[in-house]
């Protein structure tokens, strides 16, 4: 068992980002996936132990079939706030 396993689910929509279901160490708040979203993808933050560095993961986790979602992502940004592109030190998106 991870000694911290967090994530929030982001969707990539035509109008912006849309935050999606947040997991903590200690509850998960489900969120419903928008119905025009073109991506979503996984911010986590996961400790192994109390011994390990964090480590920060940005990933694509679903696309919409054969979207190129890359006008998007120009139009709204790699990443949904400051706050996320913060943690992921400049990481780029692969879609």
């Amino acid at each position: 068992m991870a000694a911290s396993n967090e994530w929030n689910e982001w969707h990539l929509t035509e109008d912006g980002w849309v935050k999606g279901t947040e997991k903590t160490d200690f509850a998960m708040n489900v969120v419903v996936a928008p119905e025009n979203r073109l991506a979503t993808f996984k911010y986590q933050e996961h400790v192994s132990s109390v011994y390990s560095k964090m480590q920060i993961s940005w990933d694509m986790t679903w696309k919409k079939p054969s979207i190129d979602i890359t006008p998007v992502v120009k139009a709204h940004g790699q990443y949904p706030t400051s706050f996320v592109e913060d943690r992921v030190n400049g990481k780029s998106i692969k879609f």
